[in-house]
């Protein structure tokens, strides 16, 4: 059958700058065999396997675009059909197909569930070298903050030891002005008991 039940669309999820990277369409029919080998879309009818596409894909980032415009035809084997683009030099490429049909049935190479639908591809750009350096800088950054981390930290226990010391000094001081108290009050006391023995001496000897 040259109706396509089922439409899938894929390619490489990552390429290099630059690299051409090939889509593969794959369709099958109601009974899950690939759809008929033949020639699609070509006109804005479609040639003798009908529309499969409805309107040329919505691209972005794309060198060079993955199939043009719906009126370019195209050939399955065995049910697939290969289109090719360019990636650009960095960044991601996204292609988006739409499907032939309004949902009414309206095309004869697209089952009707399946019109107007859309089918997004997307392929992003690695670049080691720049991924590399990236990820060191990233990296760099992680090192630096946990390094203020630190500080920041040491600053904090710095400050607590600093005040904890100063509790036990001002505590030492208080703690010696009050023996010093003690003192000046026992000091005091024996001069007076002092002064009371002399006195009880000097009436025994009289």
């Amino acid at each position: 059958s040259g109706v396509a039940k089922t439409l899938t669309i894929s390619g490489a999820s990552t390429g290099g700058p630059g690299a051409s990277v090939v889509y593969t369409m794959t369709g099958t029919d109601a009974n899950g065999y690939p759809i008929a080998d033949q020639m699609y879309n070509g006109t804005a009818k479609g040639t003798a396997g009908g529309m499969i596409f409805g309107a040329a894909p919505t691209t972005s980032g794309f060198s060079t675009t993955p199939w043009g415009t719906y009126t370019d035809s195209f050939t399955t084997t065995s049910g697939v059909a290969t289109f090719t683009g360019v990636l650009p030099i960095a960044g991601d490429a996204t292609v988006v197909y739409t499907l032939a049909g309004d949902g009414t049935g309206t095309t004869d190479a697209i089952a009707t569930a399946l019109e107007a639908t859309t089918i997004t591809v997307k392929t992003s750009v690695s670049n080691p070298g720049v991924d590399a350096a990236t990820d060191a800088a990233n990296e760099a950054t992680d090192a630096a903050n946990a390094a203020t981390d630190a500080a920041l930290a040491a600053a904090d226990a710095a400050a607590a030891a600093t005040a904890a010391a100063q509790d036990a000094s001002d505590a030492v001081a208080a703690l010696s002005a009050t023996v010093a108290k003690l003192v000046a009050s026992l000091k005091a006391q024996l001069t007076s008991l002092t002064n009371l023995v002399i006195k009880i001496q000097k009436k025994v000897k009289a």
